[in-house]
């Protein structure tokens, strides 16, 4: 019980303060507990439409976790290496790559779900790089500025 209610507090608590931007001062235990409800109901949810797949409970985790694994990869590997992208163009890079695995997955049911992660890195990249040389990507929003993610200070 504990490690579901610890999973659904952080689940709530990073909707509201990071996807959302209410600070935490400004939210209330109700909305909290709102949210929290919310993500348990999801949870359920996807336990019971899970629970009706004929493979087992690793091939199914792994299948679904490989739609997005490459598509974050290549986020991550972007920011590390790629100098000259910035703002959202690491996120058009990740909704098109997730997007792209899950045509895959739909129109290719004979490709492999293991070949899913390096063609969605690849698809993300690309899209990513591209936008990034392109006239288009000034035309895009910056997205919001950084913020440390605590109120403490590094000395």
């Amino acid at each position: 019980m504990s490690s579901i209610d610890s999973a659904l507090n952080s689940l709530a608590a990073v909707t509201l303060e990071d996807v959302v931007g209410i600070p935490p001062v400004r939210q209330s235990v109700w909305l909290s507990r709102g949210v929290s409800l919310g993500w348990g109901v999801f949870a359920i949810a996807s336990g019971l439409v899970f629970a009706r797949t004929t493979s087992g409970v690793l091939e199914t985790i792994n299948l679904i976790g490989s739609v997005f694994y490459g598509p974050v990869l290549a986020v991550f590997t972007l920011g590390v290496l790629a100098s000259g992208v910035s703002g959202n163009l690491p996120l058009v890079g990740l909704a098109v790559g997730l997007a792209a695995n899950l045509a895959l997955g739909r129109f290719a049911p004979g490709v492999s779900w293991l070949w899913w992660n390096p063609f969605g890195f690849l698809v993300s990249c690309g899209v990513t790089l591209g936008l990034a040389r392109s006239p288009l990507a000034s035309s895009l929003p910056a997205g919001r500025a950084a913020r440390p993610p605590c109120s403490w200070r590094h000395s």
